[in-house]
């Protein structure tokens, strides 16, 4: 039998040049360096792949198809009261209506 590795299941694996994979398990052995490019796809899509492996390939992935960053962001969001988050939400969507739309941006 062979084993798939969870970067090749990636629609995007074969175009794709980004040496810190968020599917590779390998990933956050690698040094980081300025000019490297990243993972574009989005990460709700990267965590959809990390759900279709095997419980052992998901073992295997610390991060759950997410970045270091993101991962951690979506732990200390879920950790927090559903009174805050939903503060914080409120706060978000009178933000977003105070943008002014596309067609209002004038040159």
């Amino acid at each position: 039998m062979t084993l798939i590795s969870p970067p090749t299941l990636c629609s995007k694996f074969e175009k794709c040049s980004a040496p810190k994979c968020p599917l590779d398990s390998e990933a956050d052995t690698r040094p980081p360096y300025p000019d490297d490019e990243k993972c574009t796809m989005a990460a709700a899509t990267r965590h959809k792949y990390w759900q279709k492996l095997t419980e052992s390939q998901r073992n295997s992935l610390t991060w759950q198809g997410y970045t270091r960053k993101a991962y951690l962001a979506r732990v200390r969001w879920s950790n927090l009261p559903q009174a805050i988050k939903n503060e914080k939400t409120a706060l978000l969507h009178e933000a977003r209506k105070a943008l002014p739309r596309k067609a209002e941006v004038s040159l």
